[in-house]
């Protein structure tokens, strides 16, 4: 059984990955790229972008900074 602080702390990371695969598309569609595009210019492969902004899968911190490098934010606004 789980305790409370693993229920929150699964929780608080389902949020922050919701919140994160919003951005990422947000941010796509506001420069109007298409997800092979960025893909490109991230240097990642296109079915990586579609995984992010399903949620299936989420960027390590070097992917994070180099994303909001090239979109011109700070990774705080890409994740929160």
């Amino acid at each position: 059984m789980m305790t409370g602080d693993e229920v929150c702390g699964l929780k608080t990371k389902t949020m922050a990955k919701n919140k994160f695969k919003r951005n990422i598309k947000r941010w796509r569609v506001k420069l109007k790229m298409t997800q092979a595009q960025l893909a490109t210019e991230l240097r990642i492969p296109r079915p990586t972008i579609g995984a992010y902004e399903e949620g299936r899968s989420t960027p390590k911190l070097d992917g994070l900074i180099k994303m909001a490098e090239y979109f011109g934010i700070t990774v705080d606004e890409l994740i929160k």
